[in-house]
């Protein structure tokens, strides 16, 4: 295994939790993505030069982390907890890629863009026949998402974070190394019982 790309996830208007009590959005879209990592480390620790990929969003900005929301706790506000586990998904982007600085793995973190996907199924049609004419082809970011899993452009990059056609502006949040280094220590907690 050369290239892992953590790209699976849901947009989700209702309050839903996953089996472990953890709000949806965040238990799909982080933190199944972080467990997964996990449990492939050892394998692309194996190979000369292997690639990790997280897509974010430039929805973290609508985000934050607290932990006591992690479980969807009081008020529902959906855009808030698609922001929080797309701001976990570059948290985490920015936490590996420290500890795996100076190894064969690098890591990075993009936004796709507004991607005319499946993503939005659960709009109104309405809502989506105006949303999707600012919204691009999948071809978009896939072609960047190809340029960072095998181009020698990105060979040694790591850190980093890209929008395929917007801007890639992160927010305070996503700047703070430490709140990276203690979301990632809290999840290490949150799966202990899958990596055994």
């Amino acid at each position: 295994l050369d290239i892992l790309i953590n790209n699976a996830g849901l947009f989700s208007k209702t309050k839903q939790l996953t089996h472990d009590g953890f709000e949806q959005q965040f238990g799909v879209n982080y933190l199944g993505h972080f467990l997964f990592t996990q449990k492939l480390l050892p394998v692309l620790k194996q190979v000369p030069k292997a690639r990790i990929i997280h897509l974010a969003s430039i929805a973290h900005w609508a985000g934050s982390i607290k932990p006591n929301k992690f479980r969807a706790e009081g008020f529902y506000n959906p855009l808030f907890y698609y922001g929080q586990s797309k701001l976990a998904n570059l948290l985490f982007s920015n936490a590996l890629a420290e500890q795996m600085a100076g190894t064969s793995i690098t890591n990075n973190a993009l936004h796709p863009g507004g991607v005319a996907s499946d993503i939005y199924r659960e709009l109104p049609k309405p809502v989506y026949e105006v949303m999707k004419i600012g919204l691009v082809p999948t071809s978009v970011p896939a072609k960047l998402i190809t340029q960072m899993a095998i181009g020698d452009s990105w060979a040694n990059r790591n850190g980093e974070y890209v929008s395929a056609h917007m801007p890639d502006w992160r927010s305070p949040h996503a700047k703070n190394q430490q709140l990276a280094r203690d979301l990632y220590a809290q999840s290490m907690h949150f799966v202990e019982k899958y990596l055994k």
